[in-house]
């Protein structure tokens, strides 16, 4: 699940999801059908001038960066809808041709787009949450997935906060506040009466979505959020389905042993 890059002249996977090219030019030497392209995105690609400044000179790579995000921030447009492919696919993979894997646009493109759709996922709880749309950001990574059930929990988690825990491979014990790392060594707060109900409800929903979209992912939060709630039968019943699709859901796994041990914990890592 999320946005992996890749280079286009490696042969097509399952795993890649959906293929999108996010080159201005075609790649030299590739053939169209051997591209396995879903999409061709030319406009979220570093601009021309841009690209040739840069000239895949590594010691440039960092200026680079800084320009090409400064390109991104004003091509709304662009970002948006790659954004909205990535929360309806679930998993995506940007295709560049440059030789070197970590110093190119694809790279800065994936880690820009991660942070704009931590910001969406984080500003859907601004109005009365859209669980549907939530479903979708849980789908994207854990970390995302950790994030919102962190948000979930606890309404107070500042946005800064929530990009932390949202990073693909972040520690959660390491890298967020401390008043956060708090609540992922000790456990959630105990909710008073209203804040039950509302993750109450939010599990519910989210329930309903993972049975309708059969996803183990969903499924495994509806479980932590039913167990934090203290519904002990559903909960189960919940990470029993999460695991039925997935046998190596670590947060299905994690809701079992809560249920044997009653020992608070939060995010399976």
């Amino acid at each position: 699940m999320g946005i992996s890059i890749k280079r286009i002249y490696d042969e097509p996977d399952a795993r890649d999801g959906f293929r999108i090219l996010v080159d201005r030019l075609w790649p030299r030497g590739m053939r169209k059908e051997r591209a396995g392209l879903d999409l061709w995105m030319r406009d979220i690609a570093p601009s021309s001038q841009l690209r040739k400044w840069f000239g895949h000179v590594p010691e440039r790579f960092a200026e680079f960066s800084q320009r090409y995000r400064g390109e991104l921030d004003a091509n709304t447009e662009a970002v948006d809808e790659l954004r909205d492919l990535v929360l309806a696919r679930g998993t995506v993979t940007l295709l560049y041709a440059a030789k070197d894997p970590v110093t190119n646009h694809a790279a800065v493109l994936r880690d820009y787009m991660n942070a704009n759709i931590a910001d969406h996922a984080y500003h859907l709880f601004d109005a009365r949450t859209p669980i549907a749309a939530l479903c979708d950001c849980i789908r994207v990574g854990k970390g995302l997935r950790d994030a919102i059930v962190m948000r979930i929990i606890d309404p107070s988690l500042t946005v800064g906060e929530f990009q932390v825990l949202a990073t693909p491979g972040a520690s959660c014990r390491t890298r967020i506040p401390d008043a956060v790392g708090e609540i992922v060594a000790n456990g959630p707060r105990h909710p008073s009466e209203n804040d039950g109900m509302r993750i109450m409800t939010a599990a519910e929903g989210i329930a309903h979505e993972a049975w309708e979209r059969n996803d183990p992912n969903l499924h495994a939060v509806a479980g932590y959020l039913m167990w934090i709630c203290g519904d002990r039968g559903t909960c189960g019943l919940e990470a029993k389905a999460a695991l039925m699709l997935d046998p190596n859901d670590q947060l299905a796994l994690m809701v079992l042993r809560l249920l044997d041990s009653e020992e608070p914990r939060i995010m399976a890592e």
